[in-house]
């Protein structure tokens, strides 16, 4: 008789490692198949699905009866999968707004490099006023607060699916700003 997932979890927890082994076959298969479908990089989904079963293994000891092991499971996983995006948008984002921070330091004591200095803070401020309320507040709260963007969706109540896209718009929006003035931001 095939046992429950709790019941391997419990024989798991009073030293039987056969039912953590029992567990990860069962579940072997839709795990990597969802990885894989995310990712599209089997190299990828492989080291993540590596990953998924450490923190879950980890994570069994506080394990409640009551939860569904498989919601745990891909919980985990999808947790995993938002934390690689976010990374790899924060790197993204990063790259992008570069253009956005000035050196204080840079303009030395030339008066000619203060007022490039100024004139630069000026049109940062006059592009900044082009994006709406929504987007100023996300991209300032990024990169003058350094809050994440899952602190910020938590902050503000939305979804970080919400969030990033609109991180994206403002970027491109104050790109443009700075081209039509004859400025070409770098990155």
């Amino acid at each position: 008789m095939l046992m429950k997932d709790d019941d391997l979890v419990l024989a798991w927890r009073k030293g039987d490692q056969k039912a953590l082994q029992e567990l990860m076959e069962r579940w072997q298969d839709p795990l990597f198949g969802y990885l894989l479908k995310w990712l599209g990089d089997r190299a990828e989904a492989e080291d993540l699905f590596q990953e998924v079963w450490i923190r879950l293994w980890r994570s069994l000891p506080r394990y409640q009866a009551r939860e569904q092991f498989r919601a745990l499971l891909f919980t985990i996983a999808s947790n995993m999968l938002r934390d690689r995006a976010r990374k790899a948008s924060n790197r993204i984002e990063k790259q992008s707004l570069d253009f956005l921070h000035e050196d204080p330091q840079a303009a030395g004591t030339c008066p000619l490099d203060k007022l490039e200095l100024q004139e630069r803070r000026a049109l940062l401020h006059e592009g900044l006023q082009h994006l709406s309320e929504a987007q100023r507040d996300t991209l300032l709260l990024r990169m003058e607060a350094g809050l994440s963007f899952r602190e910020i969706a938590e902050l503000k109540g939305e979804k970080l699916g919400t969030l990033l896209p609109r991180v994206h718009r403002a970027v491109k929006k104050l790109k443009d700003f700075y081209r039509e003035r004859g400025h070409e931001p770098s990155a």
